[in-house]
């Protein structure tokens, strides 16, 4: 009686044992199906992945079952048994050809477009120099053991997902290096960070002004911004162009929208001529008077000229062109522009503005009177001016078919109605030239060139303020001294004997054009000498 009490006792629990783990079962059952029926279409590889790590499927495709027979009686592809990486269907694909799919994506991704953003500037780069690459290198895996791989549970769970809600589609876990994003941040800077600029001017064609937007200064701050687009990139950005804000100091740039509706009068007039034939020349002066059209300078503000037309150099598309230099003519790249900022200084000295650096040539010009003109040279001479009115000015430059240089500067005027100006230049002194001789290797043998031959001197400019026709003022404004352009012959000696070209060296040295003609008709070349 006891042995049949106790088997019926441990027959109970022995039944409750089996409910309660038949209950378990079908817990875990519901949340593992729940968890693949709520991603039907963008699932994460933890929803889709074994526990005991997936596994390779090379050459299986997830169009066959696990008995080998293909999933519909017509022999095609169930379309709603696919899996997809990214938009890569690799449902039929081995091992390898996923791989490379999965390659070319990225090669795809990496040559998108991201946009830096700072201030009123931006910069572009991609997503490649970010260091674009994926967290996730099994997904190849994940992928092509889905359905195929694992438990029978889990792969009836993955493929009853498949079937009642659409296919699988698993995500790149993008990423990118901070390193070279923060090379990327640093290169930016050249590009995003500026001064504060003010609002500016435009000419229109109806000789009235339009004014342009101003520019906030911006200071990128390296480290944040480069934390600010590796978070953006990891977090947000998953394909097309990008863009993201960098960190940075914004400098607001001052409001001088209303000095500048102040700019309608014309304060100076400067003009000049050149002949458009010599090329270069041409070139030279062109580009100078486009870098230089459109300056707006504020009150107080200083021109510099040199800074304004920037280096002037074959990089910056200015041509080699004749310069005063090394008592001759020389060429020089950029040869020509001294005439713009000549023509520029006619311009200043009309509208009376504060003159702070001006030089004239080493020898006359001939396009200006003595002291009126103003040469250039980088690093050493320049021609520099200060705003000395109350409201911004316009400098409007421009050359036209005729070779005519003009300059003219806008601005609010400031003088009273009747007031004129005129610069009268007074010559002191002339200096006469010399003759030099000298030889040049490098010019054929024979060859007898003549330059030079200008008288220098020394000159005043005053300057001379009218009210109508009445004399108000009339003092000095300025000196200049010019130098003597020495009568230079230049006689060639390529190629010629060595007793040639000792007598034209001794010519030379006694300053006798006689002896030098002489040497020239009567000396050889080393083929003469061999011939004979």
């Amino acid at each position: 009686m006891r042995d049949k009490k106790r088997r019926r006792m441990f027959a109970a629990v022995l039944a409750v044992l089996l409910a309660a783990m038949m209950i378990v079962s079908l817990a875990v059952v519901v949340v593992q199906a729940d968890e693949l029926q709520a991603v039907p279409v963008s699932a994460s590889e933890e929803a889709v992945s074994s526990s005991s790590g997936a596994e390779s499927v090379t050459g299986t495709s997830l169009a066959q079952d696990q008995t080998g027979q293909e999933s519909t009686e017509t022999g095609s592809v169930d379309s709603s048994r696919k899996v997809y990486i990214e938009n890569i269907d690799v449902t039929d694909m081995t091992e390898d050809e996923a791989n490379a799919a999965v390659k070319k994506k990225m090669e795809e991704l990496s040559a998108d477009t991201i946009v830096f953003h700072g201030g009123c500037h931006t910069y572009e780069t991609t997503a490649g120099d970010l260091g674009l690459s994926y967290s996730n290198t099994n997904i190849v895996k994940e992928a092509l053991s889905i359905g195929t791989k694992g438990s029978a549970l889990k792969r009836f769970l993955a493929n009853r997902s498949m079937a009642e809600n659409g296919p699988i589609t698993l995500c790149l876990d993008l990423t990118v290096d901070a390193d070279k994003v923060l090379e990327a941040v640093k290169n930016s800077e050249s590009v995003l960070n500026c001064e504060p600029k003010k609002a500016g001017l435009k000419k229109n064609s109806d000789n009235t002004f339009s004014i342009t937007e101003k520019e906030d200064g911006c200071k990128i701050r390296e480290d944040a911004a480069a934390a600010t687009v590796v978070n953006y990139m990891d977090n947000e950005w998953h394909g097309g162009e990008g863009g993201v804000v960098l960190d940075a100091d914004i400098t607001q740039a001052e409001d001088s929208t209303d000095q500048l509706k102040e700019v309608t009068d014309v304060l100076g007039t400067g003009t000049t001529q050149y002949s458009r034939d010599e090329a270069n020349r041409d070139t030279n002066i062109t580009l100078a008077v486009e870098k230089i059209n459109g300056t707006v300078v504020y009150p107080g503000e200083e021109f510099s000229a040199n800074d304004t037309i920037g280096p002037q150099t074959a990089e910056t598309g200015f041509k080699l062109g004749g310069t005063y230099a090394d008592g001759g003519v020389i060429q020089t790249y950029g040869g020509g522009v001294c005439q713009v900022t000549t023509t520029l200084y006619q311009a200043v000295l009309q509208a009376e503005l504060e003159v702070t650096e001006r030089h004239n040539h080493s020898f006359l010009v001939s396009y200006v009177t003595p002291g009126l003109d103003a040469a250039i040279a980088e690093d050493y001479m320049d021609l520099k001016f200060v705003n000395s009115t109350d409201y911004p000015i316009y400098i409007e430059g421009s050359v036209d078919e005729s070779g005519n240089i003009v300059f003219n500067i806008y601005g609010h005027e400031y003088r009273e109605s009747g007031r004129k100006v005129v610069y009268d230049s007074h010559i002191l002194e002339y200096t006469d030239y010399d003759v030099a001789y000298k030889a040049d290797p490098n010019a054929d043998f024979g060859s007898l060139a003549v330059t030079g031959g200008q008288e220098g001197l020394d000159s005043e400019l005053y300057k001379l303020v009218y009210n109508g026709d009445e004399l108000v003022s009339n003092d000095l404004y300025s000196t200049s001294t010019y130098e003597p352009m020495d009568t230079t012959y230049t006689a060639g000696t390529k190629n010629a004997t060595s007793a040639t070209i000792a007598a034209i060296n001794q010519a030379i040295a006694d300053k006798s054009l006689t002896e030098l003609q002489s040497a020239i008709a009567n000396g050889s070349t080393v083929d003469t000498d061999t011939q004979q």
